[in-house]
C-alpha cells in the first residue's frame, strides 16, 4: 500500500496509471507533474488524454504568413500555461481544462487558403473602413477545413473552445471573442500582428510572469464563454466591467487597462459562486478540478433556431457584436503594467 502501487488513496493525487486527475503526467511521488511543450508539429486535433470540456490551442497562419513556429519553439505553450496558472493564482482552486495528448499540450497547426489581407479586409465593415470579423472568418474556415467542431452546433456536438494565436493582421483590434448566446461561437483568438501596436508585444515570454497577449486571451476566452454576462450589475461595454485593473475591463477611451489584473473584484460580477441563474465562471464546466452542477456556455445546449431560456432564437449569422468585443479590448498602447509586487 501507498505511493507506487497503482491505486490513487489518502493524500495522493495520482498514483503510477491511477492517473484520471492528470493522464501521462502522474510522478513518481504521486503528485501530478506539469503539462509539457509539444515539439513536433500537429495538423490534426490529436486523442484526448481526458474528456469532457476543455481548451484547445491552434496557430493559425495566413497563406503568406511568415512561420515563426510558435508552436513547437514554446511561445504559444509557456503563453497558455501562463494565464492558465495566473487563473489558478487568482482561484485559488481552478484554472481550465487544457486538451493534451500524451500528457504535452496539444497545439494544432493551421494554414488558411486565404491571404492575410483577404482574411483582414472580410466580414462587414464598420466606420472607418474597419473589418472586425476576422475572428468569424478564422472560425468558419477552420470548421469547414474539419479543424474545429461546429461553433454553432448543439451540445453533444462540441465539447472544445479554441485559443487561436492567429499571426496575421487585423486593421481593428489585437483580439477577439463570441460572447454567447446572442453571438455564438468556440473560437477565441489573438491577432499577433494586428493593430494598434500588436506586433510589438512578445507572446510566451514566461510561465511566471504573463504580458499583454496572455491576459487578452484569457479575456477573450471568458467573453467566449459568456463572461460577462448582461445580467451581472457592473457589467459594461457588452461583456465587461468598468475597473481598469479588472481582467474584463472594457476601454473607455480614457483609463488604461492595469496590468497584472485581478479576476472580478468583488467577485460581484463574473466569478460570484452565488448560485444565481447569472451566468458564472464558478460554475463553468471547463474548469479544472471539475466543479459540482457544472454550466455550459448559455446557448451550447441550444440548437441551431430554437431558443435559450429568455433568448431570441440562434442564428448562424455574422454579429456586428464582434465589432463592440473587440473594439473594447484595451490594446497595447492603453496598458499600464505595474512592477513585480506591487497591487
Amino acid at each position: 500500500m501507498g505511493c507506487g502501487d497503482n491505486i490513487r488513496e489518502g493524500t495522493e493525487a495520482c498514483d503510477g496509471t491511477d492517473d484520471l486527475a492528470c493522464p501521462h503526467r502522474c510522478a513518481a511521488d504521486c503528485t501530478c507533474g506539469p503539462i509539457t511543450c509539444p515539439t513536433i508539429r500537429m495538423t490534426q486535433d490529436q486523442p484526448d488524454d481526458q474528456g469532457g470540456e476543455q481548451i484547445h490551442a491552434i496557430y493559425v497562419l495566413p497563406s503568406d504568413g511568415t512561420d515563426e513556429l510558435l508552436d513547437t519553439m514554446d511561445e504559444i505553450c509557456t503563453s497558455v500555461l501562463a494565464w492558465n496558472k495566473w487563473l489558478l493564482g487568482q482561484t485559488g482552486t481552478n484554472n481550465f481544462r487544457l486538451d493534451t495528448a500524451g500528457g504535452v499540450l496539444d497545439i494544432t497547426f493551421f494554414q488558411s487558403s486565404m491571404t492575410d489581407y483577404q482574411i483582414r479586409n472580410s466580414g462587414q465593415t464598420v466606420t472607418g473602413g474597419k473589418h472586425p470579423q476576422v475572428r468569424d472568418t478564422i472560425q468558419n474556415e477552420l470548421f469547414a477545413a474539419g479543424v474545429i467542431e461546429d461553433p454553432f452546433a448543439a451540445y453533444g456536438a462540441k465539447t472544445k473552445l479554441y485559443a487561436v494565436y492567429y499571426g496575421g493582421t487585423s486593421d481593428f483590434a489585437c483580439g477577439g471573442g463570441a460572447l454567447p448566446p446572442g453571438l455564438m461561437g468556440n473560437v477565441a483568438a489573438l491577432y499577433l500582428k494586428g493593430d494598434p501596436g500588436c506586433s510589438f508585444v512578445t507572446v510566451g515570454g514566461s510561465i511566471d510572469n504573463p504580458g499583454y497577449f496572455e491576459f487578452a486571451m484569457i479575456h477573450e476566452i471568458m467573453h467566449t464563454i459568456g463572461l460577462v454576462p448582461f445580467c451581472a450589475p457592473h457589467q459594461v461595454l457588452g461583456g465587461h466591467v468598468p475597473e481598469p485593473n479588472d481582467l474584463m475591463y472594457g476601454f473607455d477611451g480614457v483609463h488604461a487597462w492595469i496590468l497584472p489584473p485581478v479576476l472580478d473584484i468583488g467577485h460581484d460580477d463574473y466569478y460570484r459562486g452565488d448560485g444565481q441563474p447569472c451566468t458564472d465562471l464558478a460554475r463553468s464546466a471547463f474548469l479544472d478540478p471539475p466543479v459540482p452542477n457544472a454550466d455550459l456556455p448559455p446557448g451550447w445546449g441550444t440548437p441551431i433556431g430554437s431558443s435559450a431560456p429568455g433568448q431570441a432564437s440562434l442564428t448562424r449569422s455574422q454579429d456586428l457584436r464582434t465589432g463592440l468585443l473587440e473594439n473594447a479590448l484595451p490594446s497595447p498602447s492603453t496598458v499600464v503594467v505595474l512592477p513585480a509586487g506591487v497591487k
